[in-house]
Order: structure tokens, then sequence, then C-alpha cells
């Protein structure tokens, strides 16, 4: 399968037949296993769903009675699907950036309710406002689902695994592990890669469907040496498998200060930055491929601060931050880079 993964750029990541059959047949058997389903792939990623759909219909008995569509159209899944004496269950999966799309929609008649429609979305964490925004609008319960490309459904929110957060805020359930799914929280042992708030540690993956590896320059890499994933993930996990999301493991930002070479967790700059009453988002990027003969090259900082100019920005962060943080490469940006599943970038390219 090709994927842009988190970053943006292609990767290749190879699955055998058999991993293949093993997840379709546990998609159905968590999602259909009554009947036949009508399945909706409505997203910038919908290749990473619409192939798992596709195994899900194969595998199941009722896969000659499925239908697959591979956008969302209001007026093609308003009414239940029924092909046999009773409703069969629309499953309809998308990422935050296409239900976004989806409130936007013209659509104020009782006629376009979605409430019968089983709703999951991934590629990252669905905020808690546009979750209500589904709900007033069209009567949609959108429920989280946990997996990549590399490891297919790791973990899905159901309505019967909702749980008290004993995390704090940081953290956000993505569901009750899928059956099958074995997941490790380890606490990093490579001390350049950083945890943030309220994490335990990464979030280690091995399922029965997960990936070989990835093909690079002609060669097949395995996807571990022990076969689990390192997700990059930060999180914890309750005794009962229901698994908390927290933020990506970051690498430290490389700061010269008084002729001292200085590491810093970029979540602490960013905070900082974040006090500025005009800034609304911002992000230090971690710099890759930086040719060697260019020697230091000075932090990035990609700034979202619509009503402010990059004068003020730079005279703000001179009067409030360290002496050693003072000389950040400061860029205005109107938003900040995504990868087509609506991650964050967290690398940024130097030439």
């Amino acid at each position: 399968m090709l994927t842009s993964g988190s970053t943006g750029l292609p990767k290749i990541v190879f699955c055998t037949w058999t991993s293949m059959f093993l997840q379709g047949q546990a998609t159905h058997e968590l999602l259909f296993p009554q009947g036949p389903s009508r399945v909706v792939c409505a997203s910038s990623i919908a290749h990473a769903y619409a192939i798992n759909a596709l195994f899900a219909i194969y595998m199941s008995p009722y896969g000659h009675l499925c239908e697959l569509h591979l956008d969302i159209h209001v007026e093609a899944i308003r009414l239940p699907f029924s092909c046999t004496s009773t409703p069969c269950p629309t499953i309809l999966y998308g990422t935050p950036g296409t239900f976004t799309k989806l409130t936007t929609l013209d659509t104020t008649s009782s006629a376009c309710s979605l409430s019968h429609v089983m709703a999951f979305s991934a590629g990252t964490v669905l905020p808690l406002d546009l979750r209500h925004a589904l709900r007033d609008k069209f009567g949609l319960t959108v429920l989280q689902n946990y997996g990549s490309t590399e490891t297919g459904g790791i973990a899905t929110e159901l309505l019967t695994t909702a749980s008290t957060n004993p995390f704090g805020g940081s953290l956000q359930a993505v569901g009750q592990l899928w059956q099958g799914s074995q997941v490790h929280i380890a606490v990093p042992t490579n001390p350049c890669r950083l945890l943030d708030g309220e994490e335990r540690g990464e979030i280690l993956v091995l399922t029965p469907w997960q990936c070989v590896g990835y093909v690079e320059h002609g060669t097949l890499s395995p996807i571990s040496r022990t076969g689990f994933y390192h997700t990059g993930d930060g999180g914890d996990m309750t005794n009962d498998g229901i698994l908390y999301v927290g933020h990506r493991l970051r690498d430290p930002i490389h700061v010269r200060s008084q002729g001292m070479d200085v590491f810093v967790p970029p979540q602490q700059v960013e905070r900082a930055i974040l006090n500025n009453p005009l800034v609304t988002d911002v992000l230090l990027p971690l710099l890759i491929e930086v040719p060697s003969k260019v020697g230091y090259v000075k932090p990035v900082a990609l700034v979202v601060a619509p009503t402010s100019t990059l004068d003020e920005l730079m005279a703000w962060c001179t009067a409030h931050l360290p002496t050693m943080l003072q000389d950040l490469d400061i860029r205005l940006v109107e938003y900040l880079p995504c990868s087509p599943a609506g991650k964050l970038m967290y690398s940024l390219h130097v030439d």
C-alpha cells in the first residue's frame, strides 16, 4: 500500500494476503457480523480505509449484498440501508477534515438525519466541539478509531466502552483494543525522544494483521526487530484495555547560546510562545536533511498569528523568552502544515 503517513512523503507498506484477510475478518466481525452493510470511505486517506473495507466485505458471508461508497453524499446515505428484511448498518469512515466539511453542508431539514449511521473518525483525534456539531446538526454520533496503515485496526471506540478518563485532559480515549491486538506502553530508551504531559510512554503495537515492513529502494525493511510497531504516539491504557493517546514523541530542538549547545523540549517553547495573546498556533518542527557543510541552523518556529506582524512577534519574543531562545527563525504562516491524514507535520526539510 502507498501512503503519505504523517510526514507527507510517500512510503510503501508491504502487507501479505493473509494479514489483509485477517484484518477484513476482524472488521466485519466487529462492525457488521449479522448481515451486509453499506460502507462509506470518505476521507483524503480513503486508500487505507477503502482497502480495509474491501477485505471486510470480501471476508463477510454477506459481502455480495454490501455497498461501498468512496465519498460522503448525504442524499445517498440519509436513508437506512435495507437489502434484507431488517435494516443493515451504514458504516462511515472519515477524518476531522472530512467531518468538518460535512458540517458546512446547507442541510437544515430533519430528513437529513444521519442518526442511523455508525461513524468513525481516524487520522487524528476528533475535536470535541466538532463531535457536538455533528450530533446537533445530523444526530450523528462519531466514534474514534485508532490504527495505521502499518498495523491496521488497533482500538475502536464503541458506545458500550465509554469510561471516565483516569489520566487527565491531555490524553484522549481512542477506544477498546481490537480482539487480537497487543499494546505495550514503553518508556522511551532514547533520551532524545520526549514525552509530554500525562503520557506514561510510547504506544507499541502488535496485531495479527499488521504489515511485514516497508519497501525502501527495492528492499524490504522489517517493521521492527521484536514485531511490535513503534507508533511514535505517547499514551497510556486502563486495566480494562481502553487506550488513551496523547501527542507525538518529539525530538529536542538545538539552540546555541553563549558558546553552549543546549537541547530544549519543543513543547516548552511552543507553550511559551502561545502566551502571546495574538498567537493562535505554533510549531517548532524538527529540521531534517540539513547539509553538514551548513553547520548550525537556527530552530524554526512556525507561528499562526492572523492579527500580528513578524516584527511584532520578534519584539514579543525578545521581551518574553529566555535569552537562549531569542534567536529563533520565526516564520509567520497562515496555518500549520498537515499531512493528507490531517496530522501535524513535525519535521521540516531544509535545503
